[in-house]
């Protein structure tokens, strides 16, 4: 029974977590415990025959999760070595549970410390936009502009305090990309800017938007800011794991038009924590806007 529940708990995770490195990681380490638990006891071959469907699917889910980032690579090889791992630790330790305990645990550990530093957790893997006169000007929605804190707490505020350098808050509540894009000559290319921090595409997605069309309206963003030589912050949306493409544009936009990506696993974290996080089921409160305009720092720094 306690394989059962801990990878129905898994699951789900996996449907629900609003990042890949959750949802993934979840599965991962569920899928290789119920593997060991059944290896130690020489069930493994009965557990496959029954689980083999919706183990494959939790497989599936979690690589559509991931498909189109950069670590891609190293969640393939988690997804697959994890519970290959975890299974022989189980049938080599069979009758010892210390030892299963142990080695259970620092497989965990290992593969937990490879995926986040594949996910851009645990140090610098890029070079920061570097701006040395401004001003930055904040292209967004409801997020940017400050909803669910006051004007002052809003982060593009809070950046212009921590850089020293005019950062303009161009963010209109409710916006989706196609108006992000109608605004983009009048907010943004006629402020003359030295770098663009784009947050758009969360109410294309509550609004159901196309994922066809919120691509071709983000792409033209990019490429009108590029075509202006302009270097771009663009951040990703959580927007869960059974969002498919919509997901992956981000992505895969940064990596076509050489703009910066501020992945969801940063952002991520307001809507796992919402009690401390968020104003109400969407907007970020003050203590967000806080940490993230600090987290802006690792990505856009202040030149000599």
């Amino acid at each position: 029974m306690l394989p059962v529940v801990v990878f129905a708990v898994a699951f789900v995770a996996l449907l629900i977590a609003p990042v890949a490195y959750v949802a993934l990681y979840s599965v991962a380490v569920a899928l290789g415990f119920v593997l060991a638990w059944a290896g130690s006891r020489g069930q493994a071959g009965e557990l496959l025959k029954r689980w083999s469907v919706p183990l494959a699917l939790g497989l599936v889910l979690v690589l559509l999760k991931s498909r189109g980032t950069d670590a891609f690579k190293y969640d393939l090889l988690l997804v697959i070595g994890m519970p290959l791992a975890m299974s022989v630790a189980g049938i080599v330790i069979e009758g010892r549970p210390a030892a299963f305990t142990l080695v259970v645990g620092l497989l965990v550990l290992v593969a937990g410390y490879l995926d986040a530093r594949a996910h851009g957790l645990l140090g610098r893997t890029w070079v920061p936009i570097a701006v040395s006169r401004g001003p930055i000007v904040c292209l967004g929605d409801s997020l940017t502009a400050g909803v669910g804190a006051s004007p002052q707490e809003s982060y593009p505020r809070l950046l212009e305090e921590l850089l020293g350098l005019p950062v303009i808050n161009a963010g209109v509540a409710g916006d989706t990309s196609a108006d992000a894009l109608r605004r983009l000559e009048s907010d943004v290319l006629a402020q003359r800017p030295e770098a663009v921090i784009l947050l758009i595409g969360g109410n294309d997605f509550l609004r159901h938007v196309p994922t066809e069309q919120f691509e071709r309206n983000l792409d033209q963003i990019l490429a009108r800011l590029r075509g202006a030589g302009l270097p771009v912050l663009l951040i990703q949306q959580p927007t869960g794991p059974l969002s498919g493409r919509f997901y992956r544009v981000y992505a895969d936009l940064a990596r076509r038009h050489g703009a910066l990506l501020f992945p969801e696993t940063v952002v991520k974290r307001f809507y796992l924590h919402p009690n401390d996080y968020l104003a109400d089921s969407i907007h970020w409160n003050a203590r967000a806007h806080r940490d993230f305009a600090r987290a802006l720092l690792e990505y856009i720094e202040r030149s000599p």
